[in-house]
């Protein structure tokens, strides 16, 4: 098992003990995949963001669910108020609609993608919750 290595040195160290065995180069190429996928994942998340940007909120986290959806969550400001909202972005396009829950604008954007419009992303939103039927 790893132990958490405390500086570079160590990490240093540690890769030029493993290169030292057949498998080294393997975690080597590894390692350099697993760099290159988050790097690749990065890109696609400021693509998006790009989309929802504003002066009027600051995205905190972007969540691509599949190569068609994703939902960033971003403080907005209102009339010197914050709140977190989520934006909904369908096949790389931004709709101008925000949503006060992550649960919301996921349905909402699977509900744009297959209708092409959010018309019943309310109805659906309120028969799927859960937290109605633990109040009663």
């Amino acid at each position: 098992m790893l132990e958490r290595l405390k500086s570079t040195d160590e990490v240093e160290e540690y890769f030029k003990n493993t290169y030292e065995y057949e498998l080294g180069k393997v975690h080597r190429v590894q390692l350099y995949d697993s760099a290159y996928n988050h790097e690749q994942q990065k890109m696609k998340e400021k693509e998006i963001e790009k989309q929802v940007d504003s002066k009027f909120r600051r995205i905190t986290k972007t969540v691509i669910i599949s190569d068609s959806l994703a939902v960033v969550e971003a403080i907005s400001v209102f009339n010197d108020n914050t709140e977190i909202c989520y934006y909904p972005v369908v096949e790389g396009k931004y709709h101008n609609e925000s949503f006060m829950s992550f649960d919301e604008a996921l349905l909402a954007a699977i509900t744009r993608k297959y209708t092409h419009g959010t018309q019943f992303t309310h109805a659906i939103y309120n028969m799927l919750r859960m937290d109605l039927k633990a109040s009663e």
